[in-house]
């Protein structure tokens, strides 16, 4: 059951309008190999590609193959979080990438495909959000709760955005949202599978630009991030 919640003051509105929580579609198990397909422009068939590759977690997803078409890219690793990558674009739309799960206890790992580079011409970045599941249940004396996103980011005040959050017991979620004066901007409650889950939310009429913080609070743990509203 879903909690929406409505706070009017004579300085402020708190409205939450929230999409129910819904589970990514992609999804690994740990010890095995996950890919995904990002999507290129038609125009990019039989150029040279450059680009980097980042994780937000690297202990979760370890990239090993990106395929253009039947084109294997060369991927060289920078650091723990960064790639670049190097290839011609076979007769091809998308992008294959493959790795391996390293680490379970429900993770999430966002990948993005930024800096990208098409016949010496800048497309814009791509991110696809990875969830993982660990084997077995859950340990009874480790409780946790992950939030990552949102997504996109900054937040624009008139779309939907999303996050990602993660726990590993079923659990009451409340997301609340407020602004530098610790003013309550907005609230969405809902129950929630251990697992990772997507959450979309839309900010209410009248939110202003600037810095926000969003905190998240379950039964088996909390997490919060900045957000920035434009």
């Amino acid at each position: 059951m879903q909690r929406w919640s409505t706070l009017c003051s004579s300085m402020l509105v708190v409205l939450a309008l929230a999409a129910p929580a819904q589970g990514d579609t992609t999804r690994g198990t740990v010890g095995k190999q996950l890919c995904f397909q990002l999507s290129l422009p038609a125009s990019a068939r039989g150029c040279p590609l450059r680009a980097q590759l980042r994780l937000s977690n690297p202990t979760v997803w370890y990239p090993t193959a990106l395929w253009l078409g039947s084109v294997s890219a060369r991927l060289d690793r920078q650091n723990d979080t960064l790639w670049l990558v190097e290839a011609t674009v076979d007769a091809t739309d998308t992008a294959t990438i493959c790795g391996l799960v390293l680490a379970g206890s429900d993770s999430i790992c966002t990948v993005t495909l930024d800096s990208v580079d098409i016949c010496s011409r800048p497309y814009p970045p791509q991110t696809h959000v990875l969830l993982v599941s660990s084997v077995g249940p859950p340990l009874p004396y480790v409780r946790f709760a992950r939030m990552e996103g949102p997504y996109p980011f900054p937040v624009e005040r008139h779309s939907p955005w999303a996050v990602y959050v993660g726990v590993d017991a079923p659990s009451r979620v409340a997301l609340r949202l407020y602004d530098l004066l610790g003013r309550l901007v907005l609230e969405y409650e809902t129950m929630l599978e251990r697992g990772a889950h997507r959450i979309e939310l839309t900010l209410p009429n009248g939110t202003a630009p600037g810095l926000y913080l969003l905190r998240m609070e379950s039964s088996t743990g909390s997490a919060q991030t900045p957000i920035i509203v434009e």
